[in-house]
């Protein structure tokens, strides 16, 4: 028969409350944190169902393109955390794959995602050729009508500033 054996602890209340921070840095660390693994299931999600036809190439690339700055914007405030993470092991990998490896997520089109860092329509069409040139071509006459339209702009600014020393 097996004794219990006494410790120090007191007895453990399943109905208490479990802190996970003590200060609002922290809680904001973990907020962050949780984001961010929200981020990444849902990018997984959304790369599967675009693999599977689910969703659309209208419907994902926007989709997409907003996680993807999410992301973005939410690896600035969590840079040092990831680092030099508060969770460190002997074994512990820095950056967003130790951070997928802490929390066991097994989402290898995310983190794909993450790093190539443009959707996959982008990428594909990039990497074919006629989609490519397309989108060069694009980006090109885009580049263009906005210097075109800076240039009226100066333009006119520059008549209007002549006519009133006139």
């Amino acid at each position: 028969m097996a004794q219990s054996s006494t410790s120090s602890r007191p007895p453990l209340n399943l109905d208490e409350e479990v802190r996970l921070w003590s200060n609002n840095s922290e809680r904001e660390r973990q907020e962050n944190f949780a984001t961010l693994y929200g981020l990444i299931v849902s990018l997984e999600y959304l790369e599967r169902a675009y693999v599977r036809d689910s969703v659309s190439s209208k419907e994902y690339a926007p989709a997409c393109i907003k996680l993807l700055a999410q992301y973005k914007s939410l690896i600035k405030l969590l840079h040092d955390d990831l680092d030099n993470p508060p969770y460190k092991t002997a074994n512990s990998m820095k950056g967003l794959e130790g951070f997928m490896q802490r929390y066991r997520m097994d989402y290898p089109a995310a983190l794909h995602r993450l790093i190539v860092g443009v959707p996959a329509t982008v990428e594909h069409s990039a990497e074919a050729g006629e989609g490519g040139e397309e989108l060069g071509k694009w980006v090109a006459e885009t580049t263009q009508m906005l210097f075109d339209i800076e240039n009226a702009y100066n333009e006119f600014f520059r008549s209007l500033s002549s006519s009133r020393k006139d």
